[in-house]
């Protein structure tokens, strides 16, 4: 046998008994794992007033685990808030590996919001009932920063219900003036279109 097609079937063999052998411990009965998913039978999204009752509401439930942070506030006045979710949040070790997740930058990208908000609920619930969710919350500091720009995402909101009437608008301006000025709710910003 030539040396490259020897080190290609070594390869495949270790690929194959790695991949073989997960697939078995996943299937296996002792490594099902019981799943709190309650938050997700009547989905939403959660306005900016929802989120901070939701984040109160949690840090207050899993005081041990979750803790609320406001980083600032937006150009409108909107706070910016972080949940904090670790094993103590009394006690903050630096070695701790730490992870940052950010969403709703753009303020039209409501559904990474909404997804933050609803790991940071599994998170907690599945705290202390799945293994999986338990280590990684035990061995990591995990920041959430649902929404980056709140005001945008207000502006998005409203721009949903009155989507009809901004459209009507904009086709009578552009029937008199070919350069229209438009608001771009995604940035908070005055376009030409």
């Amino acid at each position: 046998m030539s040396p490259s097609f020897s080190l290609f079937l070594f390869i495949y063999i270790v690929l194959n008994v790695t991949l073989t052998s997960r697939c078995q411990a996943a299937t296996a009965p002792h490594f099902r794992i019981a799943e709190n998913q309650g938050f997700l039978t009547n989905p939403f999204y959660h306005s900016n007033d929802d989120l901070e009752d939701l984040f109160a509401r949690l840090a207050k439930t899993y005081p041990q685990n979750a803790q609320v942070h406001t980083i600032g506030q937006s150009v409108q006045g909107r706070p910016l808030l972080v949940l904090k979710i670790c094993q103590h949040t009394r006690y903050t070790n630096l070695l701790t590996p730490s992870v940052k997740l950010v969403a709703n930058m753009h303020g039209d990208e409501a559904v990474g919001r909404q997804l933050l908000i609803y790991l940071a609920q599994y998170l907690l619930l599945n705290y202390h009932t799945n293994q999986e969710v338990t280590e990684l919350i035990n061995t990591t500091d995990i920041y959430l920063l649902p929404s980056l720009n709140p005001d945008g995402f207000q502006i998005s909101e409203r721009e949903r219900v009155e989507e009809l009437q901004v459209t009507s608008i904009e086709i009578s301006l552009r029937k008199r003036n070919p350069e229209v000025i438009k608001i771009s709710f995604n940035r908070n910003a005055l376009t030409y279109v």
